[in-house]
C-alpha cells in the first residue's frame, strides 16, 4: 500500500496541490507507514481512524472529477492522432498524383494528359483521377478512384478550402491536377469544364468532427504539398 502511495504521489505532485493534499488526507486516515522495513507486516490502522461519509462522498466526486479529466485528455490525444494521419493520407493522396504524371502511369494502355485530386467541402471522400481529356479538371469521362475520408474526420465547413493567389478565396470545391513534363502544377475552384478562375496554390482543411481540433494541408505554385499542423 506505501509503495502505490508513493507512486501516486510521484505522479501529481508536480502542479496539483488540491489532489495532492487529497492524497495527503487519505494517508492519514489509514495512517500509512511508509516505513516498513523488509520482512516486517505493514499495519495500515492504529486507534479509531477512518472516514466519515461526508469524506467518503467528498473522495468519490474528487475519484470521478479526476477520471473525467483523464477521459477528455484521451479522447483529445486520440482526435489529433486521427487527424495528423487523415492529413498525412490526403497529402500522400495528392503526392501519389503528382508522381503518376511524373511515371507516365498508363490508363487501358495509354498515358492519360495528367492526374489530379477533387475535393468537395460536401463530400466525406475525395476522388483520384486521369485526366482522359485535358481539361485539367475531373469529370465523367476521366479514370477516378474514390477515396473515403477517416471515420470523424471531414473537411472544415467554416474554412472549407482555399484558393491562394494575389489573395485568397474560401470555395466550395477544388481540383488539383499535374501535367508533365515537371509536373506543372494546376488548381481550379470549379467542377465544369472552361472554369472562370485559377490559382496557383490551395490549402484544404480538415477537421476532428469529436475533438474540434483541425489540420491544413497545403499544395504550393511549385508543386510542393506539406502538412502545415
Amino acid at each position: 500500500m506505501s509503495v502505490i502511495y508513493g507512486i501516486i504521489i510521484s505522479k501529481i505532485e508536480c502542479g496539483q496541490p488540491f489532489i495532492l493534499s487529497f492524497f495527503t488526507m487519505v494517508r492519514g486516515k489509514l495512517n500509512i507507514n511508509s516505513s516498513v522495513s523488509k520482512g516486517e507486516p505493514a499495519v495500515f490502522f492504529t486507534g479509531n481512524s477512518g472516514f466519515t461519509l461526508v469524506e467518503m462522498l467528498v473522495t468519490l466526486a474528487i475519484i470521478g472529477v479526476i477520471m473525467s479529466m483523464v477521459l477528455v485528455n484521451y479522447r483529445g490525444g486520440q482526435g489529433g492522432a486521427d487527424l495528423r494521419m487523415a492529413a498525412y493520407k490526403v497529402a500522400g493522396d495528392l503526392r501519389m498524383a503528382q508522381n503518376y504524371t511524373l511515371n507516365l502511369k498508363k490508363v487501358n494502355n495509354a498515358v492519360p494528359d495528367g492526374w489530379g485530386v477533387r475535393f468537395d467541402r460536401s463530400w466525406n471522400y475525395y476522388i483520384l483521377f486521369a485526366d482522359l481529356n485535358n481539361n485539367k479538371i475531373f469529370d465523367n469521362t476521366d479514370a477516378s478512384t474514390t477515396i473515403p475520408l477517416p471515420k470523424n474526420i471531414e473537411i472544415d465547413q467554416a474554412k472549407r478550402l482555399q484558393l491562394i493567389n494575389a489573395g485568397t478565396n474560401t470555395v466550395d470545391t477544388f481540383t488539383v491536377t499535374f501535367y508533365p513534363p515537371d509536373p506543372n502544377t494546376f488548381v481550379y475552384n470549379s467542377a465544369h469544364a472552361n472554369p472562370a478562375s485559377t490559382s496557383t496554390s490551395a490549402r484544404i482543411y480538415l477537421k476532428h468532427k469529436v475533438s474540434g481540433t483541425g489540420s491544413i494541408i497545403e499544395v504550393n505554385p511549385f508543386g510542393f504539398i506539406d502538412v502545415l499542423n
